[in-house]
């Protein structure tokens, strides 16, 4: 999913305001996920191992400038819900 892509990467960094950490090979961290939780689960593992365990590939910062312009859009999209949410109402009865 997002995670491959860099740019997803950012874009979830900039709009959360936080840090986001890419693991290495991000297309079986799901997999890996669950194994972790057997492992905990057969007492291989605690919870407090797991972030030893995984590789972090990238790291990503939240960009100022991108914020703004995140922050500002945010703001029309509150502006153009509130005006249309008995519409959106309306078409979500269908």
């Amino acid at each position: 999913g997002g995670a491959q892509s860099k740019l997803w990467c950012q874009i979830f960094a900039d709009v959360l305001n936080r840090e986001i950490l890419r693991v290495a090979h991000p297309r079986q961290a799901n997999a890996r996920g669950a194994a972790f939780i057997a492992a905990v689960g057969l007492d291989r593992i605690r919870f407090e191992d797991i972030p030893n365990l995984i590789q972090i590939e990238d790291r990503f910062y939240s960009n100022p400038d991108n914020r703004d312009i995140y922050d500002r859009l945010y703001s029309i999209f509150l502006e153009i819900y509130k005006k249309n949410k008995k519409l959106f109402h309306r078409l979500n009865a269908v």
